[in-house]
């Protein structure tokens, strides 16, 4: 059945005001529309190699557009995908048939990914002085404590020639192979590291003689013989110094040697400790009497009669004076004078007035000369200068205040004074 002309009509005025819109719209988008040419993004990462090792195996990678193309821009050209053969696993060596070559990398296995420790296989160069450590493919050689070198050649360091040893100084350094050794010097105890000073001297293992002194020294002692002894300190000899005179006894005493000393005893008849030894007068003149007239003065021992005692002319007085090896006394100075004059008071002859002295002119008138030779010097002690021709002695004039000289004649009898050595 046909449709009827008036909805045919509508229908085609609905499609063309359809179409109508439709072509407007389309222009206005037709005028708007920019070209876009596609563009490729970035490649992926590469896939895992199909094969382990070797040559044999292949990897991928992709890519995407970014954007594609529009607005009947230009599309893309080339490939999305690439696909290369791949050899992941041989790092460490070289392609061979489908595995790798590991030789002289210092790594083992299919891939020569396994590494090789030479140090404990012992197929490493190191020297036997040397220690072997293990590295990635490889090893290293350091030569150990005491030795200096590359690892492979190795030289024993001495450390005693350059002086880096740790011995004492009281020590002996002794190289060794790698080391060394310390070892304390004779003298010495310890561990060679540290040392300590034996003293032989407290220990008793000195060689020094019963007569001689040890002292320590470091590392040693020395041996000295004692006072009295000669020799090295280990030999000793007693010294005889009586022999040789190297005693200090005094004249007047006898030396007698002891081992490693001597003793000194005063003669007879002196008394002391034999280093120093006097005698009285009165001990060495026992015939003069009596001993209580006499007394000692600048070394000489003076002695007077006494009322008992024989008077005597000058020559004859004189000459028991000379039998003991004296004089009449010789008055030569005032110290000698205010002695005598002193000693005198003291005497048992006291009383008596003129004393013979040792001075006369006797062989040259107005000449004085003492009894030893020597002319009267300045000091002179004459109560009066009257003329003496028949006179040529003179005595010692004294009083209980005063002590002068006088001359008489040398026929008188009188008491004397005789100064005789004292034994010093």
């Amino acid at each position: 059945m046909g449709v009827p002309r008036s909805k045919s009509f509508l229908v085609t005025a609905v499609l063309l005001v359809l179409l109508a819109g439709q072509t407007a719209g389309w222009r206005r988008r037709r005028q708007t529309c920019t070209p876009v040419n596609c563009q490729w993004g970035p490649w992926t990462s590469w896939s895992s190699c199909t094969s382990q090792c070797g040559t044999l195996g292949t990897r991928t990678r992709t890519r995407a557009y970014s954007p594609a193309a529009s607005c009947n821009g230009l599309a893309c050209t080339g490939p999305s995908s690439e696909t290369e053969e791949c050899n992941r696993s041989c790092p460490n060596g070289s392609p061979l048939h489908d595995g790798c070559d590991c030789t002289g990398t210092g790594y083992t296995g299919t891939c020569c990914d396994i590494d090789v420790d030479e140090c404990a296989l012992e197929t490493d160069t190191c020297h036997e002085h040397a220690t072997c450590s293990n590295t990635p493919g490889s090893y290293t050689c350091d030569c150990i404590t005491g030795y200096d070198g590359d690892g492979n050649t190795c030289t024993d360091i001495d450390e005693c020639d350059e002086e880096t040893d740790t011995c004492d100084e009281d020590a002996t350094c002794t190289n060794t192979p790698g080391s060394y050794t310390c070892a304390c010097n004779q003298g010495y105890h310890g561990d060679g590291n540290t040392c300590t000073d034996i003293n032989e001297c407290d220990d008793g293992t000195d060689t020094c003689h019963d007569d001689a002194t040890c002292s320590n020294t470091p590392g040693s002692y020395t041996c000295a013989c004692n006072q009295g002894y000669d020799g090295d300190g280990n030999t000793c000899t007693d010294i005889d110094e009586c022999t040789e005179e190297t005693d200090t006894c005094h004249a007047l005493a006898t030396c007698s040697n002891t081992p490693g000393s001597y003793t000194c005893a005063c003669d007879h008849p002196y008394t002391g400790n034999g280093y120093s030894c006097s005698v009285s007068c009165s001990a060495l003149y026992p015939s003069l009497h009596p001993a209580r007239n006499f007394a000692k003065f600048r070394s000489h021992c003076f002695w007077s009669g006494s009322h008992r005692t024989p008077e005597l002319n000058y020559i004859s007085a004189k000459g028991v004076c000379e039998s003991y090896g004296g004089t009449l006394a010789m008055i030569k100075d005032a110290e000698t004078q205010n002695f005598l004059k002193n000693h005198l008071k003291n005497t048992s002859g006291r009383t008596q007035r003129n004393y013979w002295i040792g001075l006369d002119d006797l062989n040259d008138e107005r000449t004085f000369l003492w009894n030893d030779d020597t002319p009267l010097g300045e000091y002179r002690r004459f109560k009066s200068n009257a003329p003496h021709k028949i006179r040529d002695c003179v005595v010692l004039w004294r009083t209980a205040r005063k002590a002068k000289w006088d001359i008489k004649n040398c026929d008188f009898t009188m008491p004397y004074i005789c100064q005789l050595p004292d034994g010093s």
